[in-house]
């Protein structure tokens, strides 16, 4: 192999397990403003108890959502790392000039419209080609739990791109229950995915290990 992933995967587990954390927490701070905002159509709240969880919620949220950017950026940036040099080693295990490139196995991801898909055609070919070697089709079926993890990935990332822009957009007090309903329901498939993408992780980085020692014993 190429790359060796045994020192990065491990920074790709942390920092994910980290991402799931910051999830939760995000998810909770999500309940907990939509129970706010329940109070205050209701009217069960006095002045003093508006402000009160108001500024505590505020608070609160900042610091949430300041450790959740950050931990998503990093982990973007870590986990693309893992998937650049994992389809690097896949591609030398199954040289087939017609698989989705190294650098496109991320870059897809930040492609509108194309990222529905075609970074998943490349896990898939990825994992193919790491597991079965050059007699498989790199494009042919895999485990139901990758299935399972880019529909969660779909569902969570439009969820919170919706919620992003609604929120952007007007400040009425209608708006923001229904955009913090969307963080709360994207929480769980996004804790989901990155459970399942955990999985792909150690799975692919530990076929590719083999892979590599194989050949130095062979070579």
């Amino acid at each position: 192999m190429r790359y060796d992933l045994a020192r990065l995967t491990p920074w790709c587990i942390a920092i994910t397990v980290v991402f799931i954390l910051c999830e939760m927490l995000f998810g909770a701070h999500s309940v907990w403003m939509l129970l706010f905002l329940r109070d205050i159509l209701g009217g069960t709240l006095s002045e003093t108890e508006y402000q009160e969880r108001a500024n505590l919620i505020d608070e609160l949220g900042g610091m949430v959502g300041s450790a959740y950017v950050a931990t998503t950026l990093i982990a973007y940036l870590v986990n693309g790392m893992w998937i650049w040099k994992a389809s690097h080693n896949a591609a030398m295990i199954d040289p087939d000039l017609r698989r989705i490139s190294a650098g496109w196995a991320f870059c897809w991801f930040l492609i509108p419209i194309a990222n529905f898909w075609m970074p998943f055609k490349a896990m898939k070919q990825t994992w193919n080609s790491t597991h079965f070697g050059a007699s498989a089709d790199m494009n042919g079926p895999v485990p139901l739990f990758m299935s399972v993890w880019w529909f969660c990935w779909i569902v969570s990332s439009v969820l919170g791109q919706a919620s992003g822009r609604m929120a952007r957009n007007s400040n009425d007090i209608e708006t923001l229950v229904m955009t913090t309903w969307m963080d709360v329901v994207g929480s769980p498939f996004s804790i989901l995915a990155a459970i399942l993408f955990l999985r792909i992780l150690r799975d692919v980085s530990r076929v590719q290990r083999d892979h590599g020692s194989h050949a130095e014993i062979f070579a």
